[in-house]
């Protein structure tokens, strides 16, 4: 009886841990996949905008990430450049992308386009949402097709594990700036 009580228990406080985000991935055919994300943000959206944002910084502090620039910048358009590696069973990869972003800060979106690197396609939205006071919900869809063939399991095994990791730490991040922009006031 116990023993029952207590697995109960453990079941209740398992089903009540907050689920930081999700990802979702689908597979559409070929080599294309569309990729969702959400997570909630204990901050402000602003403090949100500025992470996500700071293009030249992401490599500071984004895992995986060993390279991102603005290169271009024209009224409403940025071309920013990125460069990351992975590891897959026992090799490394390297990815890269040149993306055309348009960002509308008035209604916390950002869209991307890729017009280089190892996609053949790659096309997504950002959008944070005021959430509760203190709270932000920061969603993202893209449709990806790498140049490179990969079977699904393993797409599917690798945007899972390595978004995981990247939209965690974009959350951190944007905790941190949030709290460092309260303390300034």
């Amino acid at each position: 009886m116990v023993m029952a009580a207590f697995s109960l228990f453990m079941m209740s406080a398992i089903f009540a841990v907050e689920i930081p985000h999700a990802i979702n991935v689908e597979a559409l055919g070929g080599n294309q996949f569309k990729i969702s994300i959400r997570t909630e943000v204990r901050t402000n959206p602003k403090s949100v905008w500025t992470v996500l944002t700071d293009y030249d910084h992401h490599a500071d502090w984004l895992p995986f990430m060993t390279r991102s620039r603005v290169v271009t910048h024209i009224p409403g358009t940025l071309f920013v450049e990125q460069e990351g590696q992975i590891n897959v069973l026992v090799k490394t990869y390297k990815i890269r992308v040149k993306q055309q972003i348009w960002e509308n800060s008035s209604k916390g979106r950002m869209r991307f386009h890729a017009v280089e690197g190892d996609f053949r396609q790659l096309d997504g939205l950002w959008t944070i949402l005021s959430a509760a006071p203190g709270q932000t919900t920061l969603l993202c869809w893209f449709t990806m097709e790498p140049y490179r063939h990969a079977p699904e399991w393993a797409v599917k095994f690798i945007v899972k594990r390595y978004l995981a990791v990247m939209v965690q730490r974009l959350r951190d991040q944007a905790e941190s700036e949030g709290r460092k922009s309260h303390e300034q006031y």
